[in-house]
């Protein structure tokens, strides 16, 4: 049976040049991988067989796209400001989420893209809530498609 990951563990880097080393995102407690996916490249027309809907595959199909990468944080003063300045200059980073290790690894799996931050949003901050006040951020890859390290 294969080994299964649990989330405790992951985080979410970011790197200028995208070399070794890379800043973690401290206190992370939601962190959503972008989906990638391809659109539908519609090839339909009135002599299609059965009255059926037909789309192109392969190289022919349609446009690849990915979700943005969005993580909630928990507020600090000096990582905000730092994703705020990321924000308003509108810079690309190289972003990672490192997933955890499993027995046996000692280099971490982890999922790639370039991208900015294109949002920044404080959660409800309630006069009754007795939680920390956290933090969204908001990625958007830039170029390129994501990629996938496996852990060694």
């Amino acid at each position: 049976m294969a080994t299964k990951r649990h989330g405790y563990g992951t985080s979410i880097l970011y790197d200028a040049d995208g070399v070794a080393p890379f800043t973690a995102i401290t206190d992370s407690t939601k962190i959503k991988i972008p989906k990638m996916s391809r659109a539908k490249s519609d090839s339909t027309h009135l002599e299609s067989p059965n009255m059926a809907k037909e789309y192109l595959s392969g190289a022919n199909a349609g446009w690849i796209d990915t979700d943005d990468c969005v993580f909630e944080a928990y507020f600090t003063d000096t990582q905000f400001n730092t994703l705020l300045s990321f924000l308003v200059a509108g810079t690309e980073y190289f972003w990672r989420v490192n997933l955890p290790l499993i027995s046996g690894q000692t280099n971490n799996p982890y999922v790639a893209m370039k991208g900015y931050v294109n949002s920044v949003e404080f959660i409800e901050i309630d006069k009754d809530s007795d939680d920390p006040i956290k933090v969204n951020f908001t990625v958007q890859r830039t170029t390129g498609l994501l990629t996938f390290t496996p852990g060694s």
